[in-house]
């Protein structure tokens, strides 16, 4: 653990906590079977843990974390997705409504060792059309650093 030192009327030049928001920004068609769900639009990624590219989360540091996410579907008769780590299933995200629009959400809290990472996955068997897009309001990935 690190210690900073600070005399009278320095400030702290500590690292904020990572955190990040990313949203779709259009809607998910064909979504593989234990495939990141990549979502593209950034609006947070404090210590730059939440890479784009893969639509994974990394841990910088060893603590623990809360992660949110949230799904937006219209006409389809299933779309299942799991919050993942390399070794676990931590949330789920279930929607099952052939009829309409349905929006679902999930949150967890979880410790995570640093360099761990945690992603958002689609279940095989499930069909996928995640909307995406209304200034990525519809369907998120999100998490923070709590303790």
């Amino acid at each position: 653990m690190l210690t900073f030192l600070l005399f009278p009327g320095q400030q702290s030049s500590r690292l904020p906590k990572p955190a990040f928001m990313a949203s779709l920004s259009k809607t998910a068609t064909g979504c593989t079977a234990d495939a990141a769900v990549i979502f593209d639009q950034v609006t947070v990624n404090d210590r730059q843990a939440y890479d784009v590219r893969y639509g994974s989360f990394r841990a910088p540091i060893t603590g623990t974390y809360s992660f949110s996410s949230s799904l937006s579907s219209i006409d389809v008769f299933r779309v299942n997705l799991v919050l993942k780590t390399v070794t676990n299933v931590i949330g789920y995200l279930y929607e099952d409504n052939p009829n309409g629009f349905r929006h679902e959400s999930t949150s967890i809290v979880t410790h995570l060792t640093a360099g761990d990472d945690v992603w958002v996955a689609c279940v095989p068997g499930t069909a996928s059309n995640i909307d995406g897009g209304h200034g990525g309001l519809h369907s998120h990935f999100s998490g923070f650093l709590v303790d």
